[in-house]
């Protein structure tokens, strides 16, 4: 089991949800609105906080718990259609998951996701 996580620009995310909806027996996501920002900003290529900068860029962080075998073509649509070749088009984590319980049918590992 795996937790994928993508930090995409929030104009991507229409197009990042239509490509995962496109995948055979897609799990679902969970789409957070966050704030943040990327390496090599500020003065120096490092990031120079201040009060007007600590958060500037508005982002999208999706959340994804799917099966082994799923997360390779969940990862490759979200680099394809979150992609367009600038900095600061995001980021994907990949995790391992060691349980998982759905609260409202008791299924436990891969029959939860």
């Amino acid at each position: 089991m795996k937790h994928i996580q993508a930090v995409i620009r929030p104009h991507m995310l229409s197009k990042v949800i239509n490509a995962l909806k496109a995948l055979p027996h897609f799990p679902g996501v969970t789409v957070l609105d966050a704030k943040g920002y990327g390496r090599g900003q500020g003065e120096g290529g490092k990031f120079d906080a201040n009060e007007a900068s600590i958060f500037s860029d508005d982002v999208n962080i999706l959340n994804i718990f799917c099966s082994d075998p799923q997360s390779d073509q969940i990862i490759e649509a979200i680099k394809k259609a979150a992609r367009t070749g600038k900095e600061g088009d995001g980021l994907v984590v990949v995790s391992k998951l060691s349980q998982a319980f759905r609260i409202a049918t008791t299924d436990e590992g891969d029959a939860a996701l």
